[in-house]
């Protein structure tokens, strides 16, 4: 949606388990990066990686203050339908956070702009994309002093469906998750333990409507039910708190299962965009898909949610 709306410039080259409240957690898992031979320096990195007899690229951000020998958190940040890892970069201004923020950005890129989803029933949760982004997250992990517990995943659109279907893993490898502008629960996502997710999607969405449908041949069940299935799912008390923020309804259920909140955000006048993101890419885009929120920033409002999960070490 986002690749005949934006014109970007390059960028230079150069454990398991479920989640817990991070005010409980003891020691830290560092990765390889972390070694004096590593010496990985604070910028933003295009790289590309072999997975099976495919040559794939990704973006890697490493914020401004990083510290070589100190174990860093890192978002996974995945972009929308026919978009880019660089497009989705200038999408979210992420690298600006993660410099305010102090976590290292991964953005991978889909073959031809589509991440593979799980079947139509959803009758499993294992795609071969999960094989590229453990390949992905591996690699990075020799070169930048990654926290293996403090990893988290992030995603707009098409990513964010892949987003809650990296929740939807049996053994997961992230602490907390966040999406905009679409949303995945299935079935076979019972099977998971419960994860802390955080989740925008504009009251004008005319791409992946509120109130569901079927978009390109996908199935979408009404955006407050999904939430509603999410927080059963984590075992929440069933009335989420209501909180007026601008424009955003915020609905809040607490009380889950391993402290595993789930946060959403319902904008009532955005489109399909980024909650906060950048204004030049805003006025680029918002006549194509709609207004951009200034009320509540995904980029901040994600960060404050993370920072409060840890997976065990």
């Amino acid at each position: 949606m986002l690749a005949g709306a934006l014109l970007l410039t390059g960028c230079n080259s150069a454990a398991t388990g479920t989640p817990t409240n991070g005010t409980t957690g003891s020691g830290v898992a560092t990765s390889a990066g972390c070694s004096a031979a590593a010496a990985a320096t604070a910028g933003t990195y295009e790289e590309t990686v072999t997975v099976g007899d495919q040559q794939r690229r990704y973006i890697v951000h490493v914020p401004t203050g990083y510290v070589a020998d100190k174990p860093t958190p890192v978002v996974l940040t995945l972009h929308g339908s026919g978009s880019t890892a660089a497009q989705q970069m200038a999408l979210t201004g992420i690298a600006d956070s993660s410099d305010k923020h102090g976590f290292v950005v991964i953005a991978p890129q889909a073959v031809a702009g589509q991440w593979q989803l799980p079947d139509y029933k959803g009758t499993t949760a294992v795609t071969d994309e999960a094989t590229y982004l453990r390949t992905v997250m591996a690699e990075v992990d020799q070169k930048v002093c990654l926290d293996h517990s403090r990893q988290y995943a992030s995603g707009m659109s098409l990513g964010s469906i892949m987003t809650f279907v990296l929740a939807c893993a049996q053994e997961q490898t992230f602490a907390a998750f966040g999406g905009v502008g679409a949303t995945f629960y299935r079935p076979v996502c019972g099977q998971s333990p419960p994860a802390p997710i955080i989740y925008f999607h504009g009251g004008q969405d005319t791409v992946v409507p509120i109130g569901g449908g079927n978009v390109r041949g996908f199935d979408f069940s009404p955006v407050q039910q999904t939430m509603v299935d999410w927080a059963a799912h984590n075992r929440c008390a069933p009335t989420p708190a209501k909180t007026q923020i601008g424009e955003a309804t915020r609905f809040l259920w607490s009380g889950c299962a391993a402290n595993a909140d789930v946060d959403y955000y319902r904008v009532a006048g955005a489109g399909h965009t980024w909650p906060g993101g950048p204004v030049d890419v805003a006025n680029l885009i918002e006549p194509t898909l709609g207004k951009t929120t200034r009320d509540v920033s995904a980029n901040d409002l994600m960060w404050q949610f993370f920072s409060r999960y840890r997976l065990p070490t």
